[in-house]
């Protein structure tokens, strides 16, 4: 086992394949990989919803390269529910539609700029959200359309703890 160890093969094999793995990594990465690009005005390109509107978190987070929304979901008394967008960029307009399961889409609604600088918006929906809704979305930003459906899964916040 010790003559193994002093071997002078083995021991430059050892120094030499993990920095081999790393340089293989980055190289394939830096190949393989998509370069970013600006949003071309006039073009649409899809949101991609993260992991938190899976769950009962509350919020979910849609985002594509440097544009990123937030959705909170109000629930209201007896007027039905309030959708609230926060967004980290200005925004033209958006429009939300909520589709059932069955339904493959639904009539879209305007929402309302509730700030001057158009990064967060408000839409009252008369009826409340069940989870099997399909939450539609499409935006406008610098002239290019952002576009993402997600599920109404987040629109409820639960944790784990209990309190007494």
């Amino acid at each position: 086992m010790l003559k193994t160890l002093t071997n002078k093969h083995l021991i430059i094999a050892m120094i030499v394949a993990p920095i081999l793995a790393v340089i293989a990594y980055y190289g394939v990465d830096r190949v393989v990989s998509e370069t970013p690009h600006k949003a071309v005005k006039g073009q649409s390109y899809p949101l991609a919803a993260k992991s938190n509107c899976r769950y009962k978190s509350g919020e979910c987070t849609l985002k594509n390269g440097d544009i990123s929304l937030t959705i909170n979901v109000a629930m209201a008394d007896t007027n039905g529910t309030t959708l609230a967008v926060t967004a980290n960029q200005a925004i033209q307009n958006i429009h939300i539609a909520l589709a059932s399961n069955s339904a493959a889409a639904a009539a879209p609604t305007a929402m309302q700029a509730m700030n001057a600088e158009n990064t967060q918006w408000e839409l009252n929906v008369p009826e409340n959200i069940s989870e099997e809704s399909r939450l539609q979305i499409a935006l406008a930003v610098n002239d290019s359309v952002y576009f993402g459906e997600t599920g109404t899964e987040f629109s409820e916040y639960q944790t784990g703890f209990t309190i007494k």
